[in-house]
């Protein structure tokens, strides 16, 4: 068997990217770890931010929602404070969420919860009579 060699004149960590994101056989944390590193290496994070237009990645399948956004925003954070996290993350031993809140932890933070119950909600069920 010959190997097969691919010429493009695009960037190769787009490439990488658009090619990654097709592997069915990773979760989605592991792909925003995968993703996210190569947009590191990429020069794609300043100043905490990824550079705009950079977490856009419609071949991943996984666009339903703001879910892969928010996977990238959980990713970046745990870039910037534990990097430490990076390998077991991309590997599959941490999910990205126990990732995202063990750097919370490790700054004495508790992890913000998406999704929760508003404290205007939470004021009504206490004055809910049963």
């Amino acid at each position: 068997m010959e190997p097969r060699f691919e010429v493009t004149e695009d960037d190769p960590g787009t490439v990488v990217r658009s090619r990654n994101g097709t592997r069915r056989h990773l979760t989605t944390g592991q792909l925003a770890f995968s993703y996210g590193k190569s947009l590191v290496l990429d020069n794609k994070r300043v100043n905490g931010r990824w550079v705009r237009g950079s977490v856009v990645n419609p071949e991943s399948g996984i666009n339903d929602g703001k879910t892969w956004q928010n996977a990238l925003i959980q990713v970046g954070v745990v870039f910037d404070h534990a990097p430490d996290l990076y390998e077991p993350g991309r590997d599959g031993a941490l999910a990205l969420d126990a990732a995202y809140q063990r750097r919370a932890e490790r700054r004495g933070r508790r992890p913000r919860r998406r999704g929760g119950t508003s404290a205007r909600r939470r004021r009504l069920n206490d004055l809910r009579v049963c």
